[in-house]
């Protein structure tokens, strides 16, 4: 395991301990899925697996209420979700809505957008938004009138866990 993959997998244990501590939902992680080069994207297409993406879903496949209601979804169901109307349409509703935000400018560029999490209660999500400039994609979190950017999943599962980077 590389020094990437530790990290990753340490903030993971790091905001599963948070969580166990501070939130009234129970929490649960399901077994990894095999994992593919490409990860499924809006547009059908995909986006590479990169390191800290491998870490995270060698680690386990869906996380239910992995943060502030969120579920970090599986891969199966990032590929499903993906297709679906709904998530579609709230996607566009997003993009159009928060211009000039990061969903939007990057909404329309082929394999770029992913979604990686979702509170569908509360109509939130978490994407991921690759940048052929970057090794890993940023990741872009709605929570209620906010919108939060992160230059990776690291920096983003630091945050999430209480000790950003």
């Amino acid at each position: 395991m590389s020094k990437l993959d530790t990290r990753v997998i340490l903030a993971m244990e790091a905001l599963f301990r948070s969580n166990e501590l501070d939130s009234p939902n129970q929490q649960t992680q399901g077994q990894p899925e095999p994992i593919s080069r490409l990860i499924p994207t809006l547009d059908g297409r995909g986006m590479p697996m990169t390191p800290m993406l491998r870490a995270r879903f060698s680690h386990c496949g869906e996380w239910t209420n992995a943060y502030l209601g969120y579920s970090f979804l599986s891969l199966t169901q990032i590929a499903a979700r993906s297709k679906s109307k709904t998530t579609q349409k709230r996607v566009r509703e997003r993009a159009r809505y928060w211009a000039p935000g990061a969903l939007a400018a990057n909404f329309a560029k082929p394999c770029a957008v992913t979604l990686f999490g979702d509170d569908p209660i509360e109509m939130q999500e978490i994407y991921l938004i690759a940048d052929p400039g970057r090794e890993e994609p940023q990741v872009v979190r709605y929570f209620g009138q906010d919108e939060r950017v992160f230059s990776s999943l690291l920096d983003f599962l630091c945050f999430a866990a209480g000790n950003p980077r």
